[in-house]
């Protein structure tokens, strides 16, 4: 691993043969499900940790992903489109980075979404309308280069 978010993030699209059990603790912030080496990753927690680099493509693959929080790391780039087949995912939380680009509208298909923390980036753009059918229990965008006004969002 390089110490970017493509090395890091992205060595982590399946589990090793050791991963510990279920709910137990794995390497580097990092949660699976199953006891076997066909574990999948279901959080990635990797807060804090100086994580630089962009956030990969490939997480679009972790279709079993049910958190990702990378907040006050050193990522930058953009929101990969691709998250938006991450279907279970629950908690996306990415703030005190430095992404940029505009918010993807495919969020908007995350059904489970929950908390979606995007505060403290250089976002730009709008807030996606494909994200006022989701009820969030925290939704934070402060800090963004963000315009236009808020869509109306669902209440939870």
């Amino acid at each position: 691993a390089d110490g970017s978010a493509d090395g890091a993030v992205g060595q982590f699209a399946s589990c090793p043969s050791e991963a510990p059990a279920p709910g137990a603790a794995g390497p580097h912030g990092v949660y699976c499900a199953g006891a076997s080496a066909a574990d999948v990753v279901t959080h990635v927690d990797l807060r804090n940790t100086g994580l630089s680099g962009t956030i990969p493509t490939l997480l679009g693959f972790m279709t079993a992903l049910v958190s990702l929080r990378v907040t006050r790391d050193v990522l930058s780039g953009t929101l990969p489109t691709e998250i938006g087949r991450c279907t279970a995912l629950e908690a996306l939380e990415v703030g005190g980075n430095r992404l940029s680009s505009t918010i993807p509208t495919e969020l908007g298909a995350l059904t489970r979404l929950k908390r979606l923390m995007l505060s403290a980036n250089a976002l730009t753009g709008t807030v996606p309308p494909q994200l006022s059918a989701l009820q969030f229990d925290v939704l934070a965008f402060a800090d963004n280069m963000l315009s236009g006004e808020l869509p109306p969002l669902a209440a939870a």
